[in-house]
């Protein structure tokens, strides 16, 4: 694979992608268990679907992972994509096939 470079603006961007899968969870958790609702109560015990296999989709399954979902699968249109998104022995998620649209 081709050398990537993270220059000017995108480190700035790449910082604020956790964050904002982190408000993602905590946004699901209080619609379900209202606002005192801890990160892990959208997802624990949860079969979770996540709808793209970029940089976001990909930090929101690990989140989802991690935070204890009972499962966690990755819809992805773009065949590219779920090339490097897995599966592989190392990812805790199914891969899908998506339509695009």
């Amino acid at each position: 694979m081709g050398e990537h470079r993270v220059v000017g603006d995108q480190r700035r961007d790449l910082a604020q992608m956790g964050p904002i899968r982190v408000n993602g969870l905590l946004h699901a958790a209080a619609a379900l268990e209202g606002p005192r609702a801890t990160l892990d109560a959208g997802v624990r015990d949860r079969h979770v679907l996540v709808v793209g296999a970029g940089v976001i989709g990909l930090l929101s399954a690990l989140l989802a992972v991690r935070h204890g979902a009972a499962s966690v699968s990755v819809a992805e249109p773009s065949a590219q994509r779920r090339a490097v998104a897995g599966p592989s022995a190392s990812t805790p998620w199914t891969m899908l096939t998506a339509a695009p649209g």
